[in-house]
């Protein structure tokens, strides 16, 4: 009797034992479910939020990247009328270098970039019109990239020369739409009949060779001396004799040089030190071909006709930037739709 007390007596502290077990583990399950639910409640929200902020980020990339290019086209019109603005103004005693690079692939935009590091001066690239059409669009993808500048380079004046400049300046315009062309036509092109062919469309600044630097205006046509730098060049004889016409000029480097030995790299950083030099004894001054340009037709006695001109273009511009600026507001207009 008293074994059968005792094995009832444990048998209900196990049965208390296991209804509290049972009791702490739903306890703890109900706890459990609570936190999961808790957490569940805080982390949704959050995830929305975040799924929001990511969808506006996402918005708003998209807008920037379609106000971009009237964006870019708004900065390159200030640029290029302050720029004209200046020439206009400029002092026509200081000579004007223009350095240019000849280059034949798109490769070659990298050399440029290397060799005129640390020099106060945009590039300007030389488009020689005799490259196929392809190579020449990449060659103005990677400049442009860079915002160096441009001038057409006639080295052979063939029957398709003309319809290469013309597309040429539209793929330029993609990039630079206040672009302006100025041609350097190869001294065994430089024919009357090549000018009067250019003149008839449209073109109306010509870089000639001419071994006295001269310059000038001839009919309605402007043209400035160039010449390409050889290895045997005496770059500091060229430069003062350019101070001393109290003009501008193309200096060229045909990168084509570097392979056929006809030009090592020191020669083109030997020649840009010569420069600078002397643009820092203030007697010259680096000049892209249209501020070249503008400032020999103040020199030729044409100032009112370069102003008048001006002023036309800045009145078109003008109306051409406030367009762009409509057409930026109106797509940041969307800016808080999310």
């Amino acid at each position: 009797m008293a074994s059968d007390r005792k094995q009832n007596r444990g048998d209900i502290m196990r049965h208390k034992k296991y209804e509290e077990f049972k009791k702490n583990k739903k306890s703890k399950t109900f706890t459990v479910g609570v936190m999961i639910l808790c957490a569940v409640l805080l982390a949704v929200p959050l995830w929305m939020k975040r799924q929001q902020e990511n969808r506006r980020q996402v918005h708003m990339s998209t807008l920037k990247q379609q106000a971009a290019p009237y964006e870019r086209e708004i900065r390159a019109i200030q640029s290029e009328l302050n720029k004209q603005k200046n020439a206009i103004s400029a002092n026509t005693d200081t000579s004007g270098a223009i350095p240019c690079f000849n280059i034949s692939s798109a490769e070659d935009v990298a050399t440029v970039k290397k060799l005129c590091a640390g020099y106060a001066f945009t590039p300007t690239i030389l488009l020689n019109c005799s490259l196929e059409q392809e190579s020449l669009n990449r060659i103005i993808e990677a400049s442009a990239a860079e915002n160096y500048d441009f001038v057409l380079y006639v080295r052979t004046m063939q029957e398709d020369t003309l319809d290469t400049m013309a597309q040429l300046q539209e793929t330029i315009a993609k990039y630079n739409p206040a672009w302006k062309p100025a041609v350097l036509l190869r001294r065994q092109e430089d024919t009357k009949q090549n000018q009067a062919l250019l003149a008839e469309h449209g073109y109306r600044t010509l870089f000639r060779y001419n071994s006295e630097l001269d310059d000038g205006a001839q009919d309605e046509m402007l043209y400035l001396a160039y010449g390409f730098i050889l290895a045997k060049t005496d770059t500091s004889w060229l430069t003062d004799l350019l101070i001393d016409t109290h003009s501008s000029m193309a200096i060229c480097f045909d990168l084509d040089g570097l392979q056929t030995n006809t030009l090592a790299e020191k020669d083109i950083t030997d020649c840009l030190d010569v420069l600078d030099e002397r643009l820092s004894a203030g007697v010259l001054e680096y000049r892209d071909a249209q501020t070249a340009f503008l400032v020999l037709a103040q020199k030729e006695g044409r100032a009112e006709q370069a102003q008048a001109e001006y002023d036309r273009y800045a009145q078109q511009q003008e109306a051409r930037i406030e367009e762009l600026e409509g057409v930026v507001r109106e797509i940041y207009s969307h800016w808080d739709e999310y």
